[in-house]
């Protein structure tokens, strides 16, 4: 299960639980006394926006390979 952690649902956080659940991925919210937006999922850890939308990337690219049938 991925957990995404952060100080207050502002836009930027706003975005990355938009594409969490656009994903249909399972997730957790946590919140952080203070620091960047934080994300772990098994053994990745990852701070900041631009790391984790990169991260969102590639599993969003590997979802859609995943779904693609070349019936």
């Amino acid at each position: 299960m991925i957990k995404l952690k952060f100080v207050e649902k502002d836009d930027p956080v706003t975005e990355i639980l938009d594409r969490l659940k656009k994903m249909a991925l399972a997730f957790k919210e946590e919140s952080l006394e203070q620091g960047e937006v934080e994300l772990e999922h098994s053994d990745i850890q990852l701070e900041g926006e631009k790391a984790i939308h990169q991260y969102l990337d590639e599993i969003e690219g590997q979802l859609g390979e995943w779904w693609y049938c070349a019936c």
